[in-house]
């Protein structure tokens, strides 16, 4: 718990894309977040909240609930780790295992959805375990009501379903009134969004979000495995042990690891899809501890057994531990380069013209005041090219047309010009720059402002 406090109470130095977005969102009273259509409201309450004691610093205020909802994580997990059979200083020890790898401990400090959704799907495991022990109505509302939040904080939580069904799934089978529950709720919302004038969203959300699946070939499935073995190695080496070793163990008994049913549809979502990571691997994690739980819960009889176990697992936690610290102290000290790329680029933007601008975008938007718009936002809107791939240079060429009439000039930044090559491999070069307009705002590392050319209708 102690690891969380301190995580929360340094300052967020170094902020990530994410962050800027859910804050710039958060500011708007009534904007919407496709994916996590309850954490942006989350944000705005707890601001709120904090400003009651004149705490109005808002990357801080939503670094800090990142922590808050991570300590929740820590204790339900443990506490579901005992229900397994595990003593209680196991049971603590594999939970603060899964807390302090490097996977999970970075989302505590950061401003992301991800501490609670996972909070809320443990929340509604449990739900699930409690409908399956007694089908009562009230029961099977508290299990709608989880689930609904979980989905509602990250929108690929509908991933956990199978596990919910399979802990939810006894003697005797669930009465057909009881399906009124979830029913009721969907009439509800959509009564709501209809009042509000905004079931076509539902449209929207379809498009924004299948605009970032990733054209399905075998070479896809080939790098997103890589990548995938790459995190699972870096960012959570122990549990990988851990999680294997507990597969190997329930195989050699022949019983299958109830934990695993969690982690399988989440893996094959990132092997077919690659995105979003944190989203589809964070809860992999969290499958194998659970994994670990179980096959290790039969060895607490046997106590020399259990002691070598808790010595192991306490030279690793203390390592983890201090590991982690030692990172996030480096990360809370470390000069924000891109709020500083921002500052510059405001700066040598000359007045009345728009920036259009790549992983720089969201700190000149949130630390400035100059028009910009950042393209990675746009790209899943992109069209596509005969090969499958995203056509990122005509999505310049009609965002620049389209924003044209209202702007002297339309300059595109050299890092979004990098970025359009190095992750969309796109030639810059069939693009229509005026390079005797370019603006040097930075000699090194190079940072400067090119115009578009953009033919007057």
């Amino acid at each position: 718990m102690l690891f969380f406090v301190v995580v929360a109470a340094m300052p967020p130095q170094f902020l990530y894309w994410d962050d800027l977005g859910f804050l710039e969102r958060a500011r708007d009273p009534i904007q919407l977040d496709y994916g996590h259509a309850l954490y942006v409201p989350t944000l705005r309450g707890w601001r709120a909240f904090l400003s009651l004691f004149d705490f109005t610093t808002e990357e801080y205020a939503a670094k800090m609930l990142s922590s808050i909802f991570a300590a929740f994580v820590f204790v339900l997990l443990w506490k579901r780790l005992e229900r397994t059979g595990l003593a209680t200083t196991s049971a603590i020890a594999l939970s603060a295992l899964v807390g302090t790898t490097p996977f999970f401990w970075r989302q505590t400090g950061i401003v992301e959805p991800t501490t609670p959704t996972l909070a809320f799907l443990l929340l509604a495991a449990r739900a699930a375990e409690r409908y399956g022990e007694a089908r009562t109505l009230g029961r099977a509302i508290a299990l709608v009501l989880f689930c609904s939040i979980t989905f509602g904080y990250h929108v690929v939580s509908v991933l956990a379903l199978p596990w919910l069904v399979h802990l939810a799934w006894s003697r005797p089978r669930p009465p057909l009134r009881h399906l009124l529950v979830p029913a009721s709720l969907t009439l509800a919302l959509a009564l709501v969004l209809t009042l509000a004038r905004k079931l076509s969203v539902l449209a929207t959300l379809f498009g924004y979000w299948t605009g970032f699946l990733p054209p399905f070939s075998s070479e896809t499935l080939v790098e997103n495995r890589a990548e995938g073995w790459t995190i699972l190695v870096h960012g959570f080496p122990v549990l990988l042990v851990l999680g294997g070793l507990g597969i190997v163990l329930s195989a050699a008994r022949k019983r299958f690891p109830r934990g695993l049913v969690l982690g399988l549809p989440y893996g094959l979502a990132f092997l077919f899809l690659g995105a979003p990571k944190v989203g589809l691997l964070l809860p992999v994690s969290v499958s194998l501890g659970l994994v670990a739980g179980e096959a290790f819960a039969s060895f607490e009889r046997r106590r020399p057994l259990a002691l070598v176990g808790e010595l192991l697992a306490s030279a690793v936690l203390a390592f983890q531990v201090g590991f982690g610290l030692v990172r996030a102290y480096d990360r809370a000290v470390t000069p924000d380069t891109l709020q500083e790329s921002a500052t510059l680029m405001a700066g040598g933007l000359p007045k009345g013209s728009l920036l259009l601008a790549g992983p720089t975008a969201h700190h000149v938007l949130w630390f400035t005041e100059v028009p910009c718009v950042a393209l990675p936002n746009e790209i899943h809107s992109a069209p596509t090219r005969p090969d499958g791939k995203k056509d990122v240079i005509a999505l310049v060429r009609e965002v620049a047309r389209r924003m044209s009439p209202s702007y002297e000039r339309v300059y595109l930044s050299s890092e979004a010009l990098d970025y359009l090559v190095w992750r969309w491999n796109a030639d810059p070069t069939t693009l229509s720059l005026d390079a005797e307009g370019t603006i040097v705002v930075r000699d090194d590392p190079a940072l400067y402002l090119v115009p578009l050319a953009i033919p007057k209708p």
